[in-house]
């Protein structure tokens, strides 16, 4: 749920398709935005369970490529830096016959 929730995060953020998008947020405000506070102090936890399969599955399975740098304030993470951008038609098309040949046709409307 919260990589979805991170896709959709994402996707409006990026709604200009042609452009990459670089934005940085705080560490609260991105626990806050989808939904896990609980994670908003335990930033390893945060990392390994919710960001890094998050990131790793967006950029395996959507339109979007992603990658992100932390930002810090000496060795505490306080925020994020997301880069992002459109994968080219070539690979969104893999992607979506991907994704029709594990999934029926109705499953991948909503891709």
């Amino acid at each position: 749920m919260l990589r979805y929730a991170l896709y959709e995060y994402i996707k409006a953020r990026h709604f200009d398709e042609l452009q990459k998008y670089s934005f940085e947020i705080s560490l609260l405000e991105l626990c806050e935005r989808l939904d896990c506070k609980q994670y908003e102090n335990e930033f390893k936890s945060f990392h390994t369970r919710v960001l890094k399969p998050a990131v790793l599955e967006i950029n395996q399975f959507s339109e979007k490529n992603i990658e992100y740098e932390l930002i810090k304030q000496g060795k505490k993470v306080i925020g994020i830096n997301f880069n992002i951008n459109t994968k080219d038609v070539i690979e969104r098309m893999k992607i979506y016959a991907q994704l029709e040949s594990i999934y029926n046709e109705e499953q991948t409307k909503l891709y």
